[in-house]
């Protein structure tokens, strides 16, 4: 399902499928899928890594003893990490993405979400008033 809510928090739906076609059959479909698709490939921005290095590490590593975590085996996965991503540091959980193309963050940190997110705490307050009520 794919649900919109817009700024007086009704919620629409928009479609329902469970394998949305990404085929190009018009124009428009190019004009929406095409920027839908580099959109969402910018947001995501895969980061390059070096494949002969992937396979050399996974290589060691499935060769190597299991040993326990320490800040050694921790200092061996960095370097790993880095040695994959050629140096560059993939974004950290929670950090905005440095492209976002057409895409809006709605949650969390949007009016619109901190309003949704007060209506559905006042909603949950409530229904447990009500089977608090109904226990007694």
């Amino acid at each position: 399902f794919d649900v919109m809510f817009d700024q007086q928090l009704k919620c629409w739906l928009i479609e329902v499928n469970s394998s949305p076609s990404l085929t190009c059959d018009s124009p428009l479909d190019i004009r929406v899928k095409g920027g839908l698709i580099r959109d969402t490939i910018a947001l995501v921005n895969p980061p390059t890594f070096d494949r002969k290095a992937l396979e050399d590490v996974c290589k060691r590593r499935l060769t190597q003893r299991k040993t326990a975590w320490n800040a050694s085996s921790i200092d061996v996965l960095e370097q790993d990490l880095s040695e994959i991503h050629v140096g560059q540091i993939p974004r950290k959980y929670g950090e905005m993405p440095g492209k976002v193309g057409n895409f809006q963050r709605i949650a969390p940190g949007s009016p619109s979400f901190d309003r949704l997110e007060v209506l559905l705490n006042l909603q949950t307050s409530q229904q447990s008033n009500k089977m608090n009520k109904r226990h007694r």
